[in-house]
């Protein structure tokens, strides 16, 4: 099944993936400690898609999808940092490249915009990349 990023279907697999325990997704996340909002401009559609994640010790604790009509408020919307320690905002169709491996982070780095704390997602990068391919195998399209 395709899954749109950013979309409320989506966050709905994640959520019975992880209530099913499903041993190749449980994997994917397990140790991972992140707070992060991924915001995809310019999708098809004329949407701007973000996703707000938070990620306890490898379990999903928050997953919210907001699509709004591009260009919106969710670009130049203030950060919180008290809640997210970082966000991350590309291109939709840079997100969907780095979910199936057609570009790594340094590749991306000049279409990324990353606020917050960049420390973090350094020392989670493995496994929030390891998410992100996990992604690209769930056939995430912009």
């Amino acid at each position: 099944m395709v899954y749109r990023l950013g979309s409320q279907e989506a966050a709905n697999e994640f959520w019975r993936l992880q209530e099913e325990r499903d041993p190749q997704f449980m994997e994917t996340i397990k140790g991972l400690h992140i707070r992060i909002i991924l915001l995809g401009t310019d999708a098809p559609g004329n949407e701007d898609k973000q996703l707000s994640l938070v990620i306890e010790d490898g379990r999903f604790i928050e997953i919210i999808p907001e699509t709004k009509t591009a260009p919106s408020e969710l670009r130049t919307k203030p950060f919180d940092r008290n809640k997210y320690q970082c966000r991350a905002i590309a291109p939709q169709q840079t997100l969907i490249e780095l979910c199936k491996g057609e570009i790594d982070v340094l590749q991306a780095m000049d279409r990324v915009k990353i606020e917050g704390d960049s420390g973090v997602l350094l020392t989670q990068m493995s496994g929030f990349m390891k998410f992100m391919e996990f992604l690209g195998k769930m056939d995430i399209q912009p």
